[in-house]
């Protein structure tokens, strides 16, 4: 895809599209919630996998739109504490994908609606405790399908994140990094400590975006306007996943987790370092090259919009009910 650096009649046509594409799926998304809702008096098992495979045709959308507009690649390099067995492969042996467990956690260095159980926080954890704790306790009560993201630095790098970072550091006589912000325990310790060995890992993520160099912003070079309007995008998005057994994390202690996480983004700083050298991270177990993008575009996009289809005769319905009682 040619590159577009400013606005032309193509940019302002990807800005209609983009802008289109996602209000037609969030309205469909709304209707599609309402028959989740019929489920919840039955089942609340089957209520929430069913709101968990709506939000799987939300980010169908999504992918959608990155393969049309800002065709990108993950470059994935799997850490050697992984499991072999998380590598999809095909029938010659070479990687293809990864596989995950249905319910983990997740900590990462980059930061990318309450009816599908996102947790919504005030950013103070003297008011975001009972939701939190609410939230994963039936998480665990219902075995639903989870992801926790969580991004300990709380917040993306910027001039005014790295200043805070670094007084912090001065506050607390602690190195500041250069490459990430310093992060904070105790949200990620009170999640550990209410989930217990329920997810069994906790995955480590550290990302990195070609084109951005080390004295960079991320999120001013890359931006929702330049990626799917201008054609200013990454052609390749660097993820180095590393994993850690939860009951081996020593949470149980504020003082020596705190040191644990701090050590854990010494080490991201380190890889960060070496990415922005080198143009990619340390060789890990195995380096898997996986393009973004739908394997059935019609199939996985359209799969919402059959959901849909009983609305019709409902529409139909209220139709000719107004024509009975209020037409002429």
């Amino acid at each position: 895809m040619t590159t577009i650096s400013r606005w032309t009649p193509r940019a302002t046509i990807n800005l209609v599209i983009t802008n289109s594409a996602v209000f037609i799926q969030v309205c469909a998304l709304v209707l599609c919630q309402l028959w989740a809702f019929l489920l919840l008096p039955f089942s609340r098992v089957i209520y929430y996998d069913f709101l968990a495979y709506i939000l799987k045709q939300w980010v169908h959308v999504v992918v959608w739109l990155i393969q049309t507009f800002a065709p990108s690649e993950f470059v994935l390099n799997i850490d050697s504490s992984c499991d072999n067995d998380m590598i999809q492969r095909d029938k010659q042996g070479k990687a293809t994908g990864v596989t995950f467990p249905r319910r983990l956690i997740v900590i990462s260095n980059h930061q990318a609606m309450q009816v599908f159980d996102f947790i919504f926080l005030k950013r103070k954890l003297a008011l975001d405790k009972e939701t939190i704790v609410n939230n994963l306790e039936r998480s665990k009560r219902f075995k639903i399908p989870t992801w926790l993201m969580l991004f300990p630095e709380g917040t993306v790098i910027s001039e005014s994140t790295r200043e805070r970072s670094a007084k912090f550091a001065k506050k607390n006589d602690m190195s500041d990094n250069i490459f990430t912000l310093l992060p904070r325990s105790t949200g990620l310790k009170l999640i550990l400590e209410t989930l217990g060995d329920d997810p069994e890992w906790m995955y480590d993520f550290t990302i990195g975006y070609e084109g951005v160099k080390a004295t960079d912003i991320p999120e001013n070079v890359y931006t929702i306007r330049s990626i799917f309007s201008l054609g200013v995008f990454p052609k390749q998005i660097h993820v180095y996943i590393r994993r850690y057994r939860i009951p081996d994390i020593p949470f149980q202690d504020d003082k020596v987790f705190s040191q644990w996480l701090f050590d854990r983004w010494v080490e991201k700083d380190k890889m960060l370092a070496h990415f922005y050298e080198n143009g990619q991270f340390p060789d890990g177990r195995e380096k898997i090259h996986m393009p973004i993008r739908l394997k059935n575009t019609i199939h996985d996009v359209g799969m919402m919009y059959v959901m849909l289809l009983p609305y019709i005769p409902l529409c139909l319905m209220v139709y000719k009910l107004y024509k009975m009682y209020f037409g002429a």
